[in-house]
């Protein structure tokens, strides 16, 4: 979906794979799930800013697990933007646009 609005991507298969590239690259955005094998999303997200703090606003979660509590909970502690799946390509190109977009602001 990201190639077809023209953006630029890089695919990892696991929470730990992402945290290796990110100590070794700069990422605009970062798009992850919530539920993934070998770390969730919350482990992804802590890790990920510990090592960088300016990630914090720049991660926007995918979940299917939009009932949860916990779940619920810790989207709205983080205060960025998540795709509830299924999702549309025109969420995807808002939301995107919307985190590249502070980032701009903030920079």
């Amino acid at each position: 979906m990201l190639g077809l609005l023209g953006y630029s991507t890089t695919r990892c298969h696991s929470g730990p794979d992402a945290l290796q590239l990110l100590a070794r690259r700069e990422f605009d955005l970062i798009i992850s799930d919530f539920r993934m094998p070998k770390m969730n999303g919350r482990q992804f997200y802590e890790r990920a800013v510990q090592m960088k703090p300016e990630l914090a606003r720049r991660i926007l979660f995918l979940t299917g697990d939009v009932v949860s509590e916990d779940t619920q909970a810790f989207l709205q502690s983080t205060g960025n933007p998540h795709l509830s799946k299924p999702f549309q390509l025109a969420r995807v190109e808002q939301l995107v646009a919307q985190v590249l977009q502070s980032r701009a602001v903030s920079a």
